[in-house]
């Protein structure tokens, strides 16, 4: 079970980059983006287990962004009230929790006082690249932080909630990213967009159904720790 927890604190990792804060409501888009997840020297042993799909659902001001793999799906909601959920689906075993804002913000100043998070700005740089991807036009940014620099490709005809931008992991750019490559935990990922789909999100998205058992946050974290 330790492999499979490692390549769920590495989900986590991916999801829990959230700074949720509550704002007006207002006309977006509305709908899903379809990601597919690529791997640069996979160790053979997370194979199969890794997240393969990154889906992020839009709707009236809520985001849902959900990673999955062969063995589970976990994903991540943030609210208009700046609280937010983790759902995970392990094998049919399905848990959740709930954090309010004030709970998000404090772990944040923990993880930042204990240098787990960066919070540095991001040195971001327009090129005059461009490309299509899934029927997108898509601008070509770079984005230092920290000494390191990845490559971009982001397009402003998606138009998003301002909550989305507040949490979008790849920080300091205007528009959405479609292409992107970013390290967690030593593995390389290269996030791809395959599909952009408008309508069709069901509110109950965004909330935690009767068929999740929801916990507190300790006892999440201590049922992933335990491998359930």
């Amino acid at each position: 079970m330790k492999t499979i927890v490692k390549v769920l604190c590495v989900a986590m990792a991916l999801l829990v980059s959230f700074s949720v804060s509550a704002q007006k409501k207002e006309k977006t888009f509305a709908g899903s983006i379809r990601y597919a997840i690529t791997y640069e020297d996979l160790d053979p042993q997370y194979k199969g287990q890794v997240p393969t799909e990154m889906i992020t659902y839009v709707k009236d001001g809520k985001v849902r962004m959900d990673q999955v793999s062969p063995m589970y799906t976990m994903g991540a909601i943030t609210l208009e009230d700046g609280s937010a959920i983790v759902l995970i689906d392990v094998m049919g075993q399905k848990l959740a929790t709930q954090q309010t804002k004030e709970d998000i913000e404090k772990a944040k100043a923990e993880a930042k006082e204990s240098g787990d998070l960066k919070d540095s700005e991001p040195e971001v740089k327009a090129t005059d690249e461009t490309k299509m991807i899934a029927g997108y036009k898509c601008t070509k940014y770079e984005v230092t932080t920290d000494g390191e620099t990845m490559e971009v490709f982001v397009t402003e005809e998606i138009p998003m909630p301002a909550i989305y931008h507040e949490n979008s992991q790849v920080k300091g750019i205007k528009g959405v990213p479609m292409e992107y490559t970013m390290s967690t935990n030593g593995m390389n990922m290269t996030m791809t967009a395959k599909e952009v789909k408008k309508g069709g999100v069901n509110n109950s998205m965004f909330m935690i159904t009767d068929d999740y058992q929801k916990l507190s946050t300790e006892d999440f974290a201590r049922m992933l720790g335990g491998g359930m």
